[in-house]
């Protein structure tokens, strides 16, 4: 059952901190928390190393995505680009880890570890848009905006939208990174099979 997993698979914390330093100086504090699963045997430590795999991939994919939306909405070329912009990403990943965290316990302690990874998985397709695209929102408020930006604002947002969804060659390459269906790649093979059927009717 679940709480015999659970009894099974205890769930702790690893806490590691330290400093960054510039020429031997200061610069920085960083610290992080890994979840660790002691209990669990080496078949399920492969599906958590999977599913750790896919959700990382998938978010550094839907965060490069949405630093690129940022930065088209926010400049008029690419050569106008200024600034470090990298804080962007970091917040994607702060704001998704809970969820990410939450999914790889969900697969330590569930009895069906490979249904739950898939699910996982398209569970975080789910947050990475909805947390995208409210973060790009905060850094892309049109209010004040004159109408040739909030042009840029719109079409920057759409395509960041359709990429969180599959609707793009970078939107395929997240569900890949994924695993989970891409509904660009179901919308292909329908008309795959719409021409197929068609051609045997000639």
């Amino acid at each position: 059952s679940g709480r015999s997993r659970q009894a099974r698979a205890p769930y702790a914390r690893l806490h590691a901190f330290g400093y960054v330093l510039d020429q031997m100086k200061a610069a920085d504090w960083v610290e992080a928390s890994l979840p660790v699963f002691p209990g669990v045997d080496a078949e399920r430590h492969a599906y958590l190393a999977d599913a750790a795999a896919r959700l990382t991939d998938g978010g550094g994919i839907a965060a490069a995505a949405l630093m690129s939306a940022v930065e088209r909405a926010l400049f008029q070329r690419p050569e106008d680009v200024t600034g470090d912009r990298s804080r962007v990403k970091t917040e994607l990943w702060e704001a998704t880890a809970t969820h990410f965290y939450e999914g790889v316990r969900r697969v330590a302690m569930t009895d069906a570890p490979a249904a739950a990874v898939d699910e996982v998985c398209r569970a975080f397709a789910t947050t990475l848009e909805r947390t995208a695209v409210a973060l790009f929102d905060r850094y892309c408020f049109s209010g004040t905006a004159d109408p040739s930006t909030i042009r840029r604002l719109v079409a920057a947002r759409y395509s960041l939208v359709m990429t969180l969804r599959g609707y793009s060659k970078l939107g395929a390459k997240l569900f890949a990174a994924l695993r989970i269906p891409s509904p660009d790649g179901s919308r292909q093979a329908r008309a795959k099979r719409s021409r197929t059927r068609k051609e045997a009717s000639t």
